[in-house]
């Protein structure tokens, strides 16, 4: 049973929330009816990515692609990968059939996939959903096997902020009355001038893989700086992944330059939202 982060179901398990206090692509079609795959190993590609043409049951954000945090794997013999959704958009780079990406995005023409760090795209008719790529999960050994606790639990990072500003007003969480504005850049380091949003996914970078060292399973609402999500959409994304733990990275502003350290917040008893996690902490 799925464990909602709302005040009327309880999260299955401890939530926290991180925060540091400092200063702060595809292939396609082209429009003359050829194919947008540089070269196929059959004479046409039958395999299609079955996600794209299923209304499924996924936030989507602004620019129209459903939110996912998933893996596709590349079909054919090459295919391109371009900087824009559209055939007239640059090409990144070439890859062959057979690659798994991360997908975070897909609507029915084109997917959102994370090569070299950065969001891409890529045609969807070209891509189909598969496994993770070995690794993602911790494999059984003789003194540590699927049933240890490490094993069992998976742990959603959340780094907050973003870089694409959505100023619309968003029900901060499933179930709810309550809105705040869907997404913000954060704050901008005085000193070096870091965005907040960089920072946050840089940490949470870091945190999953010193994770994943200690065999946990580590998933991530966000790989990239260049996607529209509101806290309703991070919310539903930990919700449907059956996460142990929700954690959520954040940076604190302040003017006064001599503060550091690290802070860490959980939810009060009284919380109107999840009182009863306070229990589970």
């Amino acid at each position: 049973m799925k464990k909602k982060l709302n005040r009327r179901n309880k999260l299955a398990g401890w939530l926290i929330g991180a925060v540091c206090m400092m200063l702060v692509g595809g292939c396609g079609k082209k429009q003359d009816g050829t194919t947008e795959v540089v070269t196929t190993a059959e004479p046409a590609v039958v395999a299609t990515n079955a996600d794209a043409t299923q209304e499924p049951d996924l936030p989507m954000d602004a620019d129209g692609y459903y939110i996912t945090n998933d893996y596709v794997k590349t079909l054919g013999e090459t295919i391109n990968v371009r900087v824009a959704a559209s055939t007239d958009a640059d090409i990144y780079k070439l890859l062959p059939g057979g690659e798994v990406l991360n997908r975070v995005g897909y609507n029915e023409e084109w997917t959102k996939v994370i090569v070299d760090g950065s969001t891409f795209y890529v045609y969807s008719e070209y891509v189909i959903q598969t496994e993770p790529p070995a690794g993602t999960l911790p494999e059984a050994t003789e003194e540590e096997t699927p049933t240890d606790e490490k094993v069992k639990k998976i742990v959603m990072l959340d780094p907050a902020n973003q870089a694409v500003v959505n100023a619309e007003q968003v029900e901060i969480g499933p179930n709810t009355d309550v809105t705040k504005q869907g997404a913000s850049t954060g704050n901008i380091g005085t000193t070096l001038g870091t965005k907040e949003s960089e920072l946050n996914l840089t940490y949470a970078k870091l945190l999953k893989t010193e994770l994943e060292s200690r065999g946990y399973q580590v998933l991530m609402t966000r790989d990239t700086d260049e996607i529209n999500l509101s806290n309703k959409d991070r919310a539903l994304l930990a919700n449907d992944s059956e996460a142990t733990v929700y954690v959520r990275i954040q940076m604190n502003f302040s003017e006064n330059s001599s503060l550091t350290g690290v802070m860490g917040v959980c939810m009060t008893p009284d919380s109107e939202f999840n009182s009863t996690v306070w229990q589970r902490v």
